[in-house]
């Protein structure tokens, strides 16, 4: 029984995974969808110093359903994406919504590339503008996103693995996106 339990565990987390590069795969398509005029592309290319391709940012569009419509076209279930955290379930009851609405969408990857933690920030016009999906590296991922474990810089800095890339021994860190 504790084999199967940490079989099970494994297969989540290897669908989790695929579930986050099929997320980074859209988000990043959505955002090169953007027109160049738009505010929030100008928003991300300010921000980026014109670099938000290049630097793997994403864009959520403002559709409640965007992200799980394409996922279950792709053959991943309703169960699959709140395992992952990319959808939560209705206060209602009755059916899901994606968890990134209307947004700017960052991915860190750790040294392998995978994507380890999505981080997004809401449009301005909300009151809460900045917030983190959970920590994709760990097995305890709950229901929804909702538990969320500490986790080593590594695996949470935003660029970490190409900066370590880089030649030189200075690394300049700033505020958050």
């Amino acid at each position: 029984e504790k084999g199967q339990e940490v079989a099970d565990r494994a297969t989540t987390f290897q669908r989790n995974e695929e579930i986050y590069e099929l997320a980074s795969e859209f988000y990043q398509k959505r955002y090169e969808e953007l027109p160049p005029s738009s505010p929030k592309r100008e928003y991300i290319e300010t921000r980026t110093h014109g670099l938000g391709e290049e630097m793997e940012i994403g864009h959520a569009p403002n559709d409640w359903h965007a992200f799980e419509n394409y996922a279950k076209e792709r053959g991943y279930s309703e169960e699959d994406l709140l395992e992952a955290g990319m959808v939560r379930e209705r206060a209602d009851g009755e059916g899901v919504y994606d968890t990134m609405k209307n947004s700017v969408v960052a991915f860190s990857r750790n040294e392998g590339g995978q994507v380890r933690k999505i981080s997004y920030r809401w449009n301005e016009g909300t009151r809460n503008p900045k917030m983190e999906a959970p920590n994709f590296k760990k097995m305890t991922i709950g229901r929804g996103g909702d538990d969320v474990e500490a986790h080593e810089p590594s695996e949470a800095v935003f660029g970490w693995g190409e900066a370590q890339s880089q030649e030189g021994d200075e690394v300049l860190v700033t505020e958050g996106f």
